[in-house]
């Protein structure tokens, strides 16, 4: 063969080499996929769910029951609150001596000087129904008062949480909107005895010293915050509580007449309808509160209702 020039021969052999080099990197692929065929194939993962962030649950609010404000009523809705009550004389004149010394503080202090003092607040006692906070209510319409309610629903919170500053709370509230009522209902709930030694509450206690401290707090302010609390229970508030609110009002089952007189509240626009007559309606609720007596007009007026009638029989009562 014919001799390659020297020219020549290094280009032919990099072409040659080169050659090689793809062939082997070939080669080299097929193998690489001839084994991962071959190689078993790992067990399918089960799908996952997205993760869902995580929520913090919400810490316990702190700051209390949110105390919403009666705002003073007209000079007209005062001058009905009263005669919309109907209370015995003696517990009605009671309360109109309160209102008296809430309507003009300055005045009563002039009179009896500051060592008497005003007073820090009242207790209602009675049966369930017989309208404690509706006078409550009405004592804060006459005298012209903000009103705040703190509900037994407001009272249980209290056990779950930081008692002494929903406490505080509340009356700073009232405070900023003098004068003002703070009404407890159901107070014996929350401010009952505190007791010493082993199985007493620490929490009770400190709620109910901090209770104490808001119904002092008034005394260095010109504006009256007054404390009024209503309790089926009163031998079940602590000692301090009823030495604070010092004036403790009976309000009774009412009598005879009372019940007159709430029947034909309640049921005047059909008594005249009614086949029973009103004196033995009066001695059929012997016994009954202003609320059962309302409750009762209710269901004569349903049962009457469901009867297709408007006229009021022995049927209807007796439902």
């Amino acid at each position: 063969p014919r001799a390659i020039s020297p020219a020549r021969r290094w280009p032919l052999f990099r072409q040659c080499v080169a050659g090689e080099m793809d062939f082997v990197m070939d080669v080299a692929e097929i193998i690489k996929r001839i084994n991962a065929e071959a190689a078993p194939k790992p067990a399918p993962q089960p799908a996952t769910k997205p993760a869902q962030e995580k929520t913090e649950k919400p810490q316990d609010d702190e700051s209390g029951p949110e105390i919403e404000a009666v705002k003073p009523p007209s000079p007209e809705q005062a001058e009905r609150a009263w005669d919309e009550l109907i209370l015995p004389d003696s517990v009605k004149l009671e309360l109109q001596t309160i209102q008296g010394v809430l309507e003009d503080p300055v005045g009563f202090r002039e009179a009896w000087g500051d060592k008497v003092g005003l007073p820090k607040g009242m207790i209602l006692t009675g049966p369930p129904g017989t309208g404690k906070t509706t006078i409550a209510k009405a004592l804060a319409a006459s005298a012209g008062y903000s009103f705040y309610t703190v509900s037994p629903a407001d009272a249980k919170s209290m056990w779950h949480g930081k008692g002494e500053k929903q406490v505080k709370k509340i009356y700073a509230t009232a405070r900023q909107n003098a004068p003002a009522i703070v009404f407890w209902d159901e107070m014996d709930a929350v401010a009952s005895k505190r007791t010493d030694g082993p199985g007493s509450s620490q929490a009770h206690n400190s709620l109910v010293n901090q209770i104490l401290q808001e119904i002092d707090g008034f005394e260095t302010s010109d504006q009256v915050v007054f404390t009024a609390a209503a309790t089926n229970r009163p031998d079940m508030l602590d000692d301090a509580i009823r030495s604070r609110l010092n004036y403790q009002i009976e309000v009774p089952l009412p009598i005879p007449a009372a019940r007159e007189a709430m029947i034909k509240l309640y049921m005047g626009a059909f008594l005249a309808r009614c086949a029973v007559p009103l004196e033995d309606l009066v001695a059929r609720t012997e016994g009954m509160s202003g609320r059962d007596i309302k409750n009762l007009a209710q269901a004569i007026a349903f049962a009457a209702t469901g009867n297709k009638t408007t006229a009021v029989t022995e049927k209807e009562v007796e439902q």
